[in-house]
């Protein structure tokens, strides 16, 4: 009996210590989760919920989490992948539904539409089913609604850093250039942890460059490049923005590592030869040209540098052929816009 008692005794204790352990590891998953939340738009959220992902895999709310954050970065795909899972764990049905129609949108906006038409107008404050809309509206050019989306987003908050990268690119495209920079300002001064940092300093250089303030946007694109060194768009934009501030070698490395990430890129070995022609390396620049030839003999940009390089070097022989050359490839696409701008015969009636 006594022996009974102890086995009972300590299976008691065992059971409450389980049951105490439970309780700990939910209240240690329920604080994560509002943390995770709460940090959900930056840098370090985006590492929390990724290590809940990989320790609660099981979690629905951690799964959707996981889905949003990847929404985040335009991930669509492993997006719905990761929603599926959330929803076959029981996570609600209208929240899958709304985020299963916001993922779609990256991908296929037309479809998409309507359905987020009617959530929004089910609930005309939907932050995120607002801001699909603005995303594919803009992608259609249809910039006057896209802002008309987003700018009371921002009136119920100012700081709303996503919301602020948006409407700047809707405003740059709509040629409203400094208010885009004031946008993509405001967003970049919302600090360096957040997921559209990296974006809103892009937006600030490019507004920079077509406002001419070509110093700034070099230094911008610089901080980007630092940052990403692998993206090919802040490093050829860094090249270019180098090149007008006459720093030709930075320019030179630059235009390098993109060539190393897109070998043969037409646009930046013509860059690069017109920078050897600038640095007076002209026989340099001739081999870059000579090379892209081999590749692209009627290409109308390198028809015309090499009549250039070959007046440089003083040959007008070759010189006078490439531009004849050039020329012809002019003369073709006038024809071909002019026969394209003349209305066909009418058919007379039977």
């Amino acid at each position: 009996m006594k022996k009974f008692l102890l086995v009972l005794g300590l299976l008691i204790v065992l059971a409450g210590a389980a049951g105490a352990l439970y309780v700990q590891r939910t209240r240690a998953l329920a604080n994560e989760l509002v943390q995770a939340w709460e940090l959900l738009e930056t840098r370090q959220g985006m590492d929390l919920i990724a290590r809940l992902a990989q320790r609660y895999p099981d979690n629905a709310e951690v799964q959707f989490l996981r889905c949003r954050q990847l929404a985040l970065s335009t991930d669509a795909v492993e997006a719905q992948v990761v929603l599926a899972h959330a929803a076959a764990l029981g996570f609600p049905e209208d929240q899958v539904r709304r985020q299963h129609w916001i993922l779609v949108a990256f991908t296929d906006f037309r479809q998409a539409e309507p359905h987020l038409q009617e959530m929004l107008a089910r609930n005309k404050d939907d932050r995120d089913v607002a801001m699909s809309l603005a995303r594919g509206y803009m992608q259609g050019r249809k910039l006057r609604a896209a802002e008309n989306l987003v700018s009371p987003i921002l009136k119920r908050n100012p700081d709303d850093g996503e919301a602020l990268c948006l409407r700047a690119r809707i405003r740059l495209q709509d040629s409203n250039t400094e208010r885009a920079a004031e946008d993509a300002t405001k967003a970049l001064a919302l600090g360096s942890d957040k997921f559209y940092h990296f974006a809103a300093r892009m937006l600030l250089a490019e507004c920079m460059e077509k406002l001419n303030q070509v110093p700034r946007a070099y230094a911008l694109y610089k901080q980007c490049k630092a940052e990403r060194p692998n993206n090919i768009r802040a490093i050829y934009q860094f090249a270019l923005c180098a090149k007008y501030v006459e720093r030709f070698d930075e320019a030179l490395e630059a235009l390098d590592e993109f060539l190393q990430l897109r070998p043969g890129n037409i646009d930046a070995l013509l860059e690069m030869s017109n920078l050897r022609i600038l640095k007076k390396e002209n026989a340099e620049a001739l081999r870059i040209l000579k090379m892209v030839e081999l590749k692209y003999p009627n290409e109308p940009q390198v028809l015309a540098q090499l009549a250039k390089i070959y007046t440089i070097l003083g040959e007008p022989a070759k010189a006078e052929d490439y531009a004849r050359r050039h020329q012809e490839w002019i003369n073709r696409l006038e024809d071909t816009s002019k026969d394209k701008q003349t209305a066909p015969p009418e058919t007379p009636p039977k």
